[in-house]
Order: structure tokens, then C-alpha cells, then sequence
């Protein structure tokens, strides 16, 4: 029974985060400003999910929107762009990738995530940012978006357990390792699982990376109320070195 509990407990939409979790900035972190334009609302509902077609959702989203921003895919990866852009990569998006990533969540969870990192997304490329979603996040797709020189910040999404473990899209723990090796620009990593701050202890990173993360038992509601306060700014870390 008690094993059931704590499995329920990091359950999504069980109401169970602990509240007002305090969110953990590594000390080599540089001071986080306050962006010059008004961030996203939170949104209350998302529309209609269909299983794990992210790419036909988010798309959808993109077709409803007035002010809509260009979305395409590469394999399994979501690029969000502006919707018209011209110039070089490295003079549009100045800032590099911020990237986020999904672990293992239910649908019902992945809808409400991907519906509000729209809104985020939007507001990231209007500031020099490309944007990267992945759905189908594994031990590969971690290594290979960390080693990459266009990575600025990834976000991670998934659960987690009480040793820190956290799981991929299969619902394999993400080995110890995956996020070390690091591409010259990648300065962040924000965590959303529960027990982040085990996982925060037990994973290795990179030399002088910025940790975020929660206490305990958290959810969507943790990262979204960081990623649209005046907490985080991530053109705070610069300009991407080629």
C-alpha cells in the first residue's frame, strides 16, 4: 500500500504537488532579468489532444492563432520559428535554442504542457531564440541536443522518482551521464519532475551549467509560473558563440 501511495503521488493532475516548491538556481548562475515584453497568461484549458501527435497539435495550434508563428518538424523534433524570417541563423536567432524536452507523462499532462509552451514559444522567438520540442525525448535525443552548439537552454518534462531517477519516453530511467557531455553553448537546464532536487544531486553536468529545479513532489504549474515570471530570462546567459 504504501508503495502505491508514493507512485500515486507524483501522479499528474492529482493535486498532490507540494506547495510553493522553491526553485533552485546553481550558484554559478548569472542574475535573472525581467524581459521587456509582456510574458504569456497561463492558460486555463487546452483544446483537444489527439494521442501523441504533437506536430498536428502544436500545428493546429499555430493555424487557429492570430498572430501565428511558423511550425515544422525535423524526425521527431517540433521546430518553432518566426513566421517569416530572413537573414542567417546566427543573425535571427542570435540567442540560440531553447529546447523541451518530454520524458514519460500521460496525454492528458503532455496536452496541458504543450498547449502553454506554445504560448512561451511564441514569445522566445520574438527575442532571438529558436525553439525545439520533442515529444519523444530518450537517452539519444538528450545527448544529441546537449552536444549541440546551437543548445542555449533545455527544458526537461517527465516524471521522476524518490532516488532522483528520471524517465525517458519509454519509461526507462535516463542514465546518470546523458546530459554531461556539452556543446560550447548550452548554459541551462530546467528540470520539471518530481524529486528534481535528488535528481540534481545524482546526474552529472557540465562544468559551470545553471541547475533549475523543484523540491519534492511538483507539476506543470511549478514550471510555467517560472518560465513566464521575471525569474528567467535566458538571454541573460548572451549571445551564442559560433
Amino acid at each position: 500500500m504504501k508503495l502505491l501511495l508514493a507512485l500515486l503521488f507524483c501522479l499528474p493532475g492529482l493535486g498532490f504537488a507540494q506547495s510553493g516548491p522553491s526553485a533552485f538556481i546553481a550558484e554559478n548562475s548569472e542574475k535573472l532579468s525581467v524581459f521587456d515584453a509582456p510574458r504569456p497568461a497561463l492558460a486555463d484549458s487546452a483544446p483537444s489532444f489527439s494521442g501523441n501527435d504533437a506536430f498536428g497539435y502544436l500545428s493546429s495550434l499555430g493555424r487557429a492563432d492570430s498572430e501565428p508563428v511558423s511550425v515544422s518538424r525535423s524526425g521527431s523534433a517540433i521546430i518553432i520559428t518566426r513566421a517569416s524570417t530572413r537573414g542567417a541563423y546566427s543573425e535571427v536567432y542570435k540567442y540560440g535554442d531553447v529546447v523541451f524536452l518530454t520524458g514519460h507523462l500521460e496525454d492528458e499532462w503532455t496536452q496541458s504542457e504543450w498547449t502553454r509552451y506554445y504560448g512561451v514559444a511564441k514569445w522566445l522567438v520574438k527575442k532571438g531564440f529558436r525553439v525545439v520540442m520533442n515529444p519523444i525525448a530518450t537517452p539519444e535525443v538528450i545527448k544529441a541536443t546537449v552536444q549541440d552548439d546551437s543548445t542555449k537552454v533545455v527544458i526537461w518534462s517527465s516524471h521522476g522518482s524518490k532516488d532522483g531517477g528520471i524517465y525517458d519516453s519509454n519509461e526507462k530511467l535516463v542514465p546518470d551521464d546523458a546530459f554531461l557531455a556539452a556543446g560550447r553553448n548550452f548554459k541551462q537546464l530546467i528540470v520539471s519532475s518530481c524529486y528534481s532536487d535528488v535528481m540534481a544531486e545524482r546526474y552529472k553536468f557540465p562544468q559551470g551549467l545553471s541547475v533549475v529545479h523543484w523540491t519534492g513532489t511538483t507539476g506543470s504549474d511549478e514550471l510555467f509560473g517560472y518560465l513566464t515570471s521575471d525569474r528567467w530570462d535566458p538571454r541573460s546567459f548572451g549571445e551564442n558563440v559560433e
